[in-house]
């Protein structure tokens, strides 16, 4: 798959970028965890990374973390109201 592949090569870069507050990057990070794309799938992490893109206003990360408290992913419990 094309966009696993690019995912793969572009990974260090988002988290290079994530780590340094990029919201973009945290966002895409959060969603490859998640799904798996080219990475190991690991909810906490995924869990973790959406939620910083989601805490700088990233509505699609809210939107994903929404996804992840109604599918009942491994989500810390004192952070499930804050996304519902």
């Amino acid at each position: 798959n094309k966009l696993i592949s690019a995912l793969m090569e572009k990974q260090q870069e988002y988290l290079e970028t994530a780590e340094k507050g990029a919201r973009n990057s945290q966002h895409i990070l959060g969603v490859m965890l998640y799904k798996g794309l080219g990475v190991r799938q690991n909810y906490r992490e995924a869990f973790k990374w959406l939620s910083l893109a989601a805490d700088q206003g990233h509505s699609q990360a809210k939107l994903d973390l929404s996804i992840m408290i109604y599918h009942n992913k491994v989500i810390p419990k004192n952070h499930i109201d804050k996304y519902k």
